[in-house]
């Protein structure tokens, strides 16, 4: 258990830049408005397509204190518990991942073992969908969707499946050892296993299942510690692996699910990734220097360019792309124990503005 516990603190230290270390987190009680920042530009900040974002704060270890902040870029406000404001509760211990798809806001509390799915339009909690076996907690990480499913990786080595319009649970998928990122391309659904409660012996395989069948295809093999799996062109992934927690570099690669195999493989510095798109976004370093690469998956060309502003984030933890109007957005967690802030850039790297959301902010959403 005490290797449990370490582990879940460490993985979000994953996508990590290796200068910036991470405890795994959640947020203080605000549920007013609070936290309005001062503009840096008030003309970028209002002439963005964004209407809202949504941060999950994912708090500290243990500690039920996870919230979901609401930002307005035209009003430059924030919002820094929308959940305990408009439901009344605590959203539990340790947010990992959001996600809006259809007309339902789902968000995944991993050490809480459960979904909330609220409504779109009123934030109104609709279900929480608890994930345990017996009474043992699943611990969901991350959530991604095909048609009337969504998918919840799990750390028992399971995905659980649930219809997004009962919001019942439909079926359980065997997965690999304590799975984490989680996509659907195209015709298939693919799962990282990290093996990280194992660590050091960790797994290695990306888990391929077919759509809508949801029949195992089988299993490719990439570096130890796959923690991060995005979608690319049709069948074909991106994923992020890294086998050392303390190393300074790690591995990325393309992969098919059609083929079950490794099309390329990339050596590269530490990196957060997220993708939108024909898009891959990355934050790397080179030489301590804060790099943003851009991955066109249609093409297969990498744009590289330092991004300078980007030094002046304490704790850099996730990003947010917003293919549309070309801003890039950067969650800091600080130190880990007082209100982290989410920053927003233009497509140049120059800061628009920086609003306060909760304590250690991670996963990001466009709220249209």
């Amino acid at each position: 258990m005490l290797l449990k516990m370490q582990y879940i603190r460490l993985i979000t230290r994953v996508l990590v830049l290796p200068a910036f270390a991470l405890l795994i987190g959640c947020s203080p009680k605000t549920a007013d408005q609070s936290g309005t920042p001062t503009p840096t530009n008030p003309k970028n900040a209002a002439s963005s397509d964004t209407t809202h974002v949504l941060v999950v704060n994912e708090g500290l270890f243990q500690r039920n204190n996870s919230t979901i902040t609401l930002i307005t870029p035209k009003t430059n406000t924030a919002v820094t518990d929308l959940f305990e404001l408009k439901t009344g509760l605590k959203l539990g211990d340790t947010g990992n991942d959001i996600a809006v798809y259809g007309n339902k806001i789902y968000v995944v509390v991993n050490v809480s073992s459960y979904v909330a799915v609220l409504e779109k339009s009123t934030y109104r909690l609709l279900r929480q969908v608890n994930l345990f076996s017996g009474t043992i907690a699943r611990q969901p990480r991350q959530i991604a969707f095909a048609g009337p499913r969504a998918f919840v990786s799990c750390f028992d080595g399971n995905v659980v499946v649930i219809d997004t319009n009962t919001l019942n649970q439909e079926t359980v998928l065997a997965a690999g050892r304590n799975p984490e990122g989680i996509c659907v391309s195209n015709n298939y659904l693919m799962v990282a296993n990290s093996g990280g409660l194992s660590a050091p012996n960790f797994d290695n395989r990306i888990s391929v299942f077919a759509l809508p069948t949801l029949n195992f295809v089988g299993n490719i093999t990439v570096d130890a510690n796959p923690t991060t799996i995005l979608a690319g062109q049709p069948n074909e992934a991106y994923v992020y692996a890294k086998a050392d927690f303390s190393s300074a570099t790690a591995s990325w690669s393309r992969i098919s699910a059609q083929n079950l195999s490794v099309i390329s493989r990339e050596v590269i510095p530490s990196a957060i990734s997220e993708g939108c798109g024909d898009t891959i976004i990355q934050l790397r370093t080179v030489q301590q220097n804060p790099m943003i690469a851009m991955i066109n998956t249609r093409t297969g060309v990498v744009s590289e360019t330092a991004w300078p502003a980007i030094k002046d984030i304490q704790s850099p933890y996730r990003l947010m792309y917003n293919q549309r109007s070309k801003e890039l957005w950067i969650s800091d967690s600080k130190d880990y124990v007082t209100t982290g802030q989410v920053w927003r850039f233009n497509k140049d790297g120059a800061l628009i503005n920086k609003y306060n959301a909760g304590l250690n902010p991670g996963a990001m959403t466009l709220l249209p």
